[in-house]
């Protein structure tokens, strides 16, 4: 009788360690359930936020292109304009070069005139 209540204490020990290991599994399993849950959920949200970066990047770079065509765009103006003056400038130093040439020729020709006048004074009247 003692041995058949020890055995009967044995296996039910037994039956208490298996219902305690299957609880535990259970137990586990809902904890890997819900960690797997919470896993999906924040990779969702880092998927949300890398797409979400991904099209302010893209924005960005959209904004960094098109600066960069207005600048290039600009210097080209700017070189435009730069050729434009140094035409312009190179046209003004003749004009004042082709000025300087006149205004030494009327000069020249006034002299001249002046001196024909003298010279007509002069020979027109020797007694002055």
């Amino acid at each position: 009788v003692d041995f058949a209540k020890d055995v009967a204490d044995l296996y039910q020990k037994q039956i208490d360690v298996v219902t305690q290991q299957r609880q535990g599994d259970t137990k586990t399993q809902r904890r890997a359930q819900e960690t797997i849950k919470l896993l999906k959920k924040t990779l969702h949200k880092v998927n949300g936020l890398y797409e979400k970066e991904m099209k302010e990047r893209e924005k960005q770079e959209g904004r960094a292109e098109s600066l960069e065509a207005d600048l290039s765009q600009a210097r080209e103006q700017i070189k435009e304009k730069d050729d434009m003056i140094a035409g312009k400038d190179k046209e003004n130093r003749q004009l004042e070069e082709d000025v300087l040439q006149y205004q030494k020729q009327v000069e020249d020709y006034y002299m001249n005139l002046k001196k024909q006048q003298e010279d007509h004074i002069r020979t027109s009247r020797p007694w002055l």
